[in-house]
């Protein structure tokens, strides 16, 4: 997704974890931003290959927080 953050174009990518526990839904969302061309407007821009870089980076940190994930019951 291409956006403006305080007027400066960033291209980002996200992926949202979500488990269901009981009647609740306990979200994660994890992000990688970089920022873009000015005056881009669509989503595929070449700064797209370093957000996919960077979220790769951070991959493995966001499925290990989700797989790791202890909820305790009262």
């Amino acid at each position: 997704m291409t956006q403006r953050h305080q007027g400066t174009p960033i291209t980002s990518q996200t992926r949202e974890y979500g488990l269901f526990l009981d009647d609740k839904l306990i979200r994660l969302h994890c992000t990688s931003y970089h920022p873009a061309a000015d005056g881009t407007a669509y989503a595929k821009a070449k700064t797209d290959f370093a957000v996919d870089e960077g979220f790769s980076e951070i991959k493995p940190l966001c499925e290990g927080v989700m797989g790791s994930l202890v909820v305790m019951e009262h």
